[in-house]
């Protein structure tokens, strides 16, 4: 998935779920895990996070967090490009 999202030929993706957390790179025609975590406090954090700012957790917070900031980022560039 992170070489089609990212048309990268070696992405690095960081894969994140409530059970644990990995750093996962593609090289050599295949996908390295760089280190794990076996713990939730990634997940936890998004959790907590997505809370804070009132957001659903449908379909998940990080969807949701993410779409948020898209639309943050999306309001800065417009703003920016108004100013200049």
């Amino acid at each position: 998935m992170g070489r089609e999202v990212t048309k990268a030929s070696n992405p690095v993706v960081l894969c994140v779920s409530g059970g644990n957390t990995q750093v996962i790179a593609y090289s050599q025609q295949c996908y390295r895990i760089f280190g794990e975590t076996l713990d939730i406090a990634i997940g936890n954090c998004l959790d907590r996070f997505a809370r804070i700012l009132n957001l659903s957790n449908d379909p998940s917070p990080g969807y949701n967090i993410e779409q948020y900031a898209k639309r943050y980022f999306n309001d800065c560039r417009k703003n920016l490009l108004f100013i200049i």
